[in-house]
């Protein structure tokens, strides 16, 4: 079964006050982030660089397939980025055997994190895992002859797969996180089922419950589909865009922590590895009190209107915010006290960029 959701309130254009304090939530261990790509790397570089070093698989490096560097100098979202052309040779590859599998397949639990940044509707790969000499054996984020984006593992017929509603398209940087979480369900035959979700912009944009898969991740590719070929750096459809801040984990992340990631590396410049964000979802759990993010101070409110993952104000005015529970109306803001903001946003779920003093 597959489920879209709109990609922001009924907000639209609106009036939010926010009101510093509240009950403590509930809160949830935070996952271990296994490996990440920053793509900040020099212009030339045929290598990126995993930052996780401190693992049982240590570093997961990635080599350029064909010598041809996706790094020409262009700026991200959050420092460099990785530019690709829609060629195969530019592809960033890691073979090894196991890379990530033993943490993700002991759990079934899985994240995948990007910012990507694209104009094109073909058959486009931005993220992708495989199996070593298994051609049927793949997963991956991304787009095909129009069909928005969307997560696929590959072994079943049907193809399903939770998809945006509408393309991203549009040249602009957006942040995308696919989650997957094992379930029992009895109504299914084998028992078990995975319950897979797309996140764009911080917002839950799909979500589908299909028969339960493990995640190949002997190999791992970005700007390709990695496939378990004889030739172990064989690639196919090649991503024309730009990838930034490029992450996996070996659980779900909530979606208070996706919200994280995409409003505070729009307002703060923050990475994926940062303590920052651990830092504010805590003052989120707790439900009162702030933290110091990029040098302003973030706080606990009330009273927000939106879906959780959405955000608005300014940051120079002290008017941001994140919603990261729209059903109680909470989350964080730069606002102090008791504060009256206009949030301001398009109907495809992007936040304009006016908005934004970043």
């Amino acid at each position: 079964m597959t489920r879209s959701y709109p990609l922001s309130s009924d907000l639209a254009r609106g009036l939010v006050t926010l009101c510093v304090g509240g009950a403590a939530l509930a809160g949830t261990a935070s996952a271990e982030l296994l490996v990440h790509y920053r793509l900040d790397e020099s212009a030339g570089s045929l290598t990126a660089a995993d930052e996780i070093t401190s693992d049982d698989q240590g570093a997961q490096d990635l080599t350029s397939v064909g010598g041809v560097s996706a790094f020409v100098g262009n700026p991200g979202i959050l420092g460099g980025a990785a530019t690709f052309n829609n060629d195969q040779n530019q592809a960033l590859v890691w073979n090894a055997a196991p890379f990530i599998g033993e943490s993700l397949s002991s759990t079934g639990f899985w994240t995948m994190s990007a910012w990507i940044k694209y104009t094109s509707s073909d058959f486009d790969t931005m993220v992708s895992t495989g199996q070593n000499f298994n051609f049927d054996q793949y997963a991956f984020l991304g787009t095909g002859l129009g069909n928005p984006l969307a997560e696929y593992i590959s072994g079943q017929s049907d193809r399903p797969r939770a998809r945006k509603p509408t393309d991203s398209n549009d040249g602009l940087w957006h942040h995308a996180v696919w989650t997957i979480e094992p379930t029992t369900d009895p109504a299914v035959p084998q028992g078990q089922t995975d319950v897979r979700k797309l996140y764009v912009d911080g917002m839950l944009v799909a979500e589908a419950d299909l028969v339960q898969q493990v995640v190949p991740t002997e190999r791992i590719g970005l700007g390709g589909l990695v496939r378990g070929d004889a030739l172990p750096n064989q690639v196919a459809n090649a991503y024309e865009g730009e990838l930034d801040d490029v992450g996996f984990w070996d659980s779900i992340l909530t979606p208070a922590e996706v919200a994280l990631l995409n409003g505070l590396g729009r307002f703060a410049g923050t990475t994926l590895s940062d303590p920052e964000i651990a830092a504010a979802l805590d003052v989120f759990n707790a439900g009162t009190g702030s933290t110091s993010i990029g040098g302003k101070d973030w706080s606990f409110v009330t009273g927000l209107v939106g879906v959780t993952g959405e955000i608005g104000g300014d940051v120079a005015a002290d008017t941001a915010f994140i919603v990261l529970d729209g059903d109680a109306g909470t989350g964080i803001s730069l606002a102090s006290g008791t504060t009256t903001i206009t949030g301001d946003y398009d109907t495809s779920g992007q936040v304009e960029q006016g908005d934004l003093d970043i």
